[in-house]
């Protein structure tokens, strides 16, 4: 794509852009961000709009324009330019380019070379401290207004090239590789020059090659002519230097500066220059690399609750993050209804891909909000766990209290007046237990979750609530630790049944977890003596004195509508060497 080109009376009066290729139209003007003509008196705040179209700048006039456009030599509402023409406001000319600046391998080899390492360039001061203060007084405004980086390169030539006196071009340059003799792996980022919009800049792979190997700023001279007069013989030269960008974030981007300078000591010439671009570098690679620190914080923010956000920057990211054995809580939510909405919108997939969304995220948020982590999404399930990469001693509580608050969201949601919720509710299962926590995968895929029985345990719990018709199922550890910890007014935890699950050998203890109102509404404290009765019966094999205690509990009790329904349908196998042991035939 082109470039568009806006000069004013004075050499500072300069900017260059990259034309979108596609984009709505762009507004220019005094006050236009990017686009901003701000030395210009006779452009108004909004003065045109224009666009790249069929290979043709289109510019429009807008109506709150004072002055004219110019184009061919007449005054214009409306204009299309080709590549070359340009028109003029006020006395600003913009002008619309296409020529690209190529890393060259041709340069010749530099009468002078001269390295200056940052730490050197940091100690020695300014020569004409004022011009470059002043000048570096704009640059937070450049960093802290311009996200994207290309706008970046293009504001930074900018001031580079009006700062410099002695310059005609600049450059942002990059290297993919530094290895090899030719100049394939460089690109030129962006660049201008103030000597011509037709001339083109070809950076010298050598010295940006040179400059970015060693990190330091590296200074190349060239002859040009000797200069005579009665008095005295002065030697011209062209130059250029090339300092990189350090930091993470712009490692093999360097900035790159060309002009021309009459002493026989380019470099000495070239002092306020160097510091200069030393100092712009710097800025740019601190401003960059925390850009990146607050985009992997926001990242980790998908993943993290807060506080271990803060615990994770205190320690570092790859210290905190590596993956140690450690006891977590593991949280499965999954959505029930997704089968049933699946097929019911399958001609409408993206509708159903933002209900889901907007459904998971109502568990995810209350995970993050519990101080948990974000472990992983299984399908129309999400992982939570506790105790990672922060050591929690309250992990069961805050699990426990997470898994109510979801509940609790859902039948909210689901029983509003938002559609987006309905049909949807949770099913959730937590088990506690030793895991391996951290960065896991392969060199190709690296996730943070949590691996081990413990994990499986918690998708088994969650896939049972199906089969026991309640809530939140929690395993014996969490039950145990939450009768301590969990306070009555938030949560009630109640034994369920002895369960081998499929395909497991082991026979597990399962307690229902449930908010204090439902706990309240079925009459757990009432019937809690003959809950135990009735669970202690079933289990000695004693089915009368079962179904006689389960008459005493509450006709909406899960527990209860549980219990009668197997017996009904399994009530045979209540016999001499029962266990009391209900082996479930899937998962």
């Amino acid at each position: 794509m082109p470039d568009l080109i806006a000069q004013g009376k004075r050499r500072q009066d300069r900017w260059r852009r990259r034309l979108p290729a596609l984009s709505p139209p762009i507004v220019l003007g005094r006050e236009a961000g990017a686009w901003s003509i701000a030395w210009d008196p006779c452009v108004s705040r909004h003065h045109l709009q224009f666009r790249m179209r069929d290979g043709l700048l289109v510019v429009e006039r807008l109506p709150q324009a004072r002055n004219p456009v110019f184009f061919r030599g007449e005054a214009v509402d409306q204009c299309q330019l080709e590549v070359g023409e340009h028109f003029v406001v006020g006395d600003t000319t913009f002008a619309l380019v296409d020529h690209r600046a190529e890393v060259s391998i041709a340069a010749p080899v530099p009468d002078n070379q001269q390295t200056f390492s940052p730490g050197y360039l940091r100690e020695v001061g300014f020569r004409q401290a004022h011009q470059q203060i002043q000048a570096l007084m704009r640059l937070p405004d450049i960093l802290a207004d311009t996200e994207i980086k290309p706008e970046l390169y293009g504001r930074l030539v900018d001031l580079l090239l009006t700062s410099i006196t002695s310059s005609r071009g600049a450059a942002i340059v990059a290297a993919d590789a530094l290895s090899g003799p030719d100049a394939t792996s460089m690109r030129v980022l962006h660049w201008d020059r103030t000597d011509g919009v037709l001339t083109q800049l070809q950076p010298s792979a050598t010295l940006i090659r040179e400059s970015l190997t060693t990190g330091q700023s590296i200074v190349h001279a060239w002859h040009r002519r000797t200069v005579s007069s009665e008095s005295l013989q002065q030697q011209e030269f062209d130059w250029a230097f090339c300092t990189p960008i350090p930091g993470a974030d712009c490692r093999g981007i360097a900035i790159y500066v060309a002009g021309e300078t009459g002493t026989s000591a380019p470099a000495d010439a070239l002092h306020d220059a160097l510091k200069f671009v030393e100092l712009v570098a710097t800025a740019v690679g601190n401003a960059c690399d925390m850009r990146a620190l607050r985009q992997q914080a926001a990242a980790l923010s998908h993943f993290f609750s807060p506080p271990v956000r803060e615990a994770v920057a205190a320690a570092g990211v790859d210290s905190a993050l590596a993956p140690r054995e450690t006891e977590v809580s593991v949280m499965f939510c999954d959505l029930r209804g997704f089968s049933r909405r699946s097929e019911q919108q399958a001609a409408d997939l993206f509708g159903l891909l933002q209900r889901v969304s907007e459904a998971l995220g109502l568990a995810t948020h209350e995970i993050l909000e519990h101080r948990g982590v974000i472990g992983d999404f299984h399908g129309d399930a999400v992982m939570g766990f506790w105790g990672w990469p922060v050591l929690d001693g309250d992990r069961v509580t805050h699990a426990c209290r997470a898994a109510l608050a979801i509940r609790d969201a859902f039948e909210t949601a689901a029983d509003s007046s938002q559609p987006i919720f309905s049909g949807f509710r949770s099913a959730i299962g937590l088990a506690t237990g030793v895991a391996v926590a951290g960065k896991i995968g392969t060199v190709d895929q690296v996730k943070v979750t949590a691996f081990g029985p413990v994990v499986n345990t918690a998708a088994r719990l969650e896939g049972i609530t199906r089969i026991f018709d309640v809530g939140i199922l929690i395993d014996e550890a969490t039950a145990i630790a939450a009768q301590k910890s969990l306070p009555k007014e938030c949560g009630q935890v109640r034994l369920f049944a002895h369960v081998r699950p499929y395909g497991v050998d082991t026979v597990h203890r399962l307690y229902e977890l449930a908010s204090a109102s439902i706990a309240a509404e079925q009459q757990w404290d009432e019937t809690a003596v003959a809950r135990a009765a009735a669970i202690e019966a079933f289990r000695m094999g004693s089915r009368a004195d079962a179904e006689r205690a389960l008459q005493t509990l509450n006709t909406t009790d899960p527990l209860r509508c549980f219990y009668q329904r197997w017996m009904e349908q399994h009530g045979a196998e209540i016999k001499p060497g029962w266990d009391g042991v209900i082996a479930l035939d899937r998962k």
